[in-house]
């Protein structure tokens, strides 16, 4: 992965009185790792290079895994001050910028050669891009925690809502249980009602036709009453015309002999 860093580093000096510092820009690729530095005290530019060829030789010397060599080489280079057992030597003559540790007996660790870089060359530009990347990184981290932050409220939104749609559910089918067995007696009701009139009005059309049948026997026998009325009527009658006939007079019978 592709890393940035400027740092600030202590060197090691003879001088007492005052400490020796560089300015060490590094950009650490894959298999590369280009380094920009400026003198703290000479003031002059300086640029050097370490390609893989570089630590393989130098773990190989050391006798120290590949890995870990360079893990502890780029420790070294971007931490700030100094890393505590190791010293960072710049050899102006030479131009060689060199990392040593300090064990039993100062071992040289690592060599840099360096040659002049160009004076306009400025350390202030590369801090405010690295500034600017590390403001936009930070910002897209909090980006990213902020839709993170965003997608864990909705999810739980919307397990709320499920759970509130599942609540509603539930409720909506004790109601209609309750309504369906509610409709259901009152279809019982009116069926035992419906039953209940249909009796009823079977009992009144028999109790009508029989009312219509005892009417007209009664009409019968009033009938055959007025006609024996009638006949005594008319009996009577004639009883009365017979009695209201003109008187005979009554001749005693002759004897013939």
């Amino acid at each position: 992965m592709n890393s940035t860093y400027l740092k600030k580093l202590l060197l090691k000096s003879s001088q007492t009185d005052h400490k020796h510092y560089i300015f060490l820009h590094s950009e650490w690729q894959e298999d590369i790792v280009n380094l920009y530095l400026k003198d703290s005290i000479t003031k002059l530019y300086y640029k050097g290079q370490l390609v893989a060829k570089d630590f393989e030789e130098a773990a190989v010397d050391l006798e120290i895994p590949l890995n870990d060599f360079q893990i502890e080489c780029k420790n070294v280079l971007t931490t700030n001050i100094a890393m505590p057992g190791f010293e960072i030597e710049l050899d102006t003559e030479r131009k060689v910028l060199m990392v040593n540790k300090n064990e039993e007996f100062c071992k040289e660790y690592l060599e840099i050669k360096l040659s002049e870089a160009e004076k306009n060359y400025e350390m202030l530009d590369i801090a405010l891009n690295i500034i600017d990347h590390s403001r936009n990184g930070s910002e897209t981290e909090k980006s990213n925690e902020t839709v993170a932050n965003l997608v864990e409220e909705v999810e739980e939104i919307l397990r709320e809502k499920e759970e509130w749609k599942q609540k509603m559910l539930n409720k909506f089918l004790v109601l209609l249980n309750t309504k369906k067995y509610k409709i259901l007696n009152l279809q019982q009701k009116i069926e035992k009602m419906e039953k209940r009139i249909d009796c009823h009005d079977r009992q009144s059309q028999d109790g009508n036709a029989k009312n219509s049948s005892g009417a007209t026997n009664f009409e019968g026998v009033q009938m055959d009453y007025d006609a024996g009325e009638h006949d005594k009527s008319s009996n009577a009658c004639d009883e009365q015309d017979d009695f209201d006939a003109p008187t005979q007079r009554i001749t005693p019978p002759i004897d013939i002999e």
